[in-house]
């Protein structure tokens, strides 16, 4: 089973979040960055929680404790290089800069542990709105 959900930033890109049995994917035509407004933002952070949560049992949002728990680097196989991601507090901003070389629309993709140090960071964006 796949969802594929679509998020507008707000000069226009777009952002989707592709759920699948065993992964989650940040996919677009665009890289960069990807500012949302805050309502959008919270969105696609219950989004997230949410797919993620249907894909995993047993999710536990936990500071990356290790390299591979970070979820900042992903190394993409098919094209043999490396993508970042970073969560900007605040201005509800994703910044993305996707593998050399890629072939798809993929900018990034969260197995369980990157996920789950993933949604630790996005659940502090949310404490500093308050």
């Amino acid at each position: 089973m796949e969802i594929n959900l679509e998020f507008q930033a707000e000069d226009g890109k777009v952002l989707m979040i592709r759920f699948n049995r065993s992964n989650v994917e940040l996919h677009s035509e665009f890289e960069g960055e990807f500012e949302f407004s805050k309502d959008e933002f919270d969105e696609i952070k219950r989004s997230i929680i949410n797919g993620a949560n249907n894909i995993w049992k047993n999710l536990n949002p936990r500071i990356a404790d290790s390299f591979s728990s970070d979820y900042d680097e992903w190394y993409d196989k098919e094209v043999g290089n490396e993508a970042n991601l970073v969560l900007v507090p605040k201005i509800h901003t994703i910044k993305i800069i996707p593998p050399f070389g890629r072939k798809t629309t993929r900018l990034y993709r969260f197995n369980k542990r990157t996920m789950e140090s993933f949604i630790f960071d996005l659940n502090k964006v949310g404490k500093a709105d308050e």
